[in-house]
């Protein structure tokens, strides 16, 4: 761990030339070994741990915001890896919060976002556009299952092995579903208030 952080410290940003280092991270499979998804990894977005907090600011969202850099941006030379230790039951308590503040803002339809949805713009814009203009229309409870099927078979994961496939149902199939039926259930409150 000494080793990789000594390797990022001396590229860390400068306040007087507004640099900043944004971390090109990889999605691991979450074993006991943290070997790299060979197949179904695929570049994650800058977090924001990962910035240089001088130089960034974050949209106010409640969820899905983006770093938004001020200033250039340079990338690390080598690999940062994330390794998280904590359990499974606080990854699904986590996500479970997630997953209501995803549903809530499906449901309100609001958006403070500060990024424009183009699907020829930077990663920010391309992600932006198909959560709002293909995501957002697919019909509930479809989505998971979409979602799954690219992540899981069209990019590879299944040749990943078991740890893999419990990452993706988990992250891929379970908590888009969970997000689903959160908006269900204050689809059918509000209906039922209207009554």
């Amino acid at each position: 761990m000494s080793e990789t952080f000594d390797r990022v410290r001396p590229r860390t940003a400068r306040a007087s030339d507004e640099q900043i280092i944004v971390i090109d991270g990889e999605v691991r499979v979450p074993d006991r070994e943290g070997k790299r998804a060979l197949f179904s990894s695929e570049p994650e977005p800058p977090s924001l741990g990962s910035i240089a907090m001088t130089c960034t600011r974050c949209e106010a969202r409640s969820v899905n915001e983006h770093i938004l850099i001020e200033g250039s941006a340079g990338h690390l030379e080598s690999d940062f890896i994330h390794e998280d230790r904590k359990d499974i039951s606080r990854w699904i308590a986590n996500h479970n919060a997630y997953a209501t503040r995803e549903a809530a803002e499906l449901f309100n339809e609001t958006s403070d976002a500060h990024i424009e949805a183009t699907l020829f713009g930077s990663q920010a814009e391309r992600k932006r556009w198909i959560r709002y203009k293909v995501w957002n229309r697919l019909p509930p409870l479809v989505r998971p299952f979409a979602y799954f099927s690219y992540r899981y078979f069209a990019r590879g994961g299944v040749l990943d092995g078991k740890e893999a496939l419990i990452f993706h149902v988990m992250q891929a199939l379970w908590f888009p579903l969970l997000i689903d039926a959160k908006y269900i259930e204050m689809m059918r409150k509000k209906a039922g208030e209207s009554r």
